[in-house]
């Protein structure tokens, strides 16, 4: 319990212990746009194969 305290009041203890998870949590966030996005315009702009 001491711990979930520290966290929320103390912004040095916050930083020294959340900050890394943050970055890691950000920049998996931004890989998944950028490969939503890529997957998007790949299915829109992939041709089409006359059928028959």
């Amino acid at each position: 319990m001491h711990f979930a305290i520290t966290s929320m009041t103390d912004a040095d203890h916050r930083k020294q212990f959340f900050a890394p998870v943050i970055d890691d949590v950000e920049r998996i966030l931004a890989v998944r746009a950028v490969y939503l996005a890529v997957r998007d315009t790949s299915r829109t702009s992939a041709p089409t194969t006359p059928s028959g």
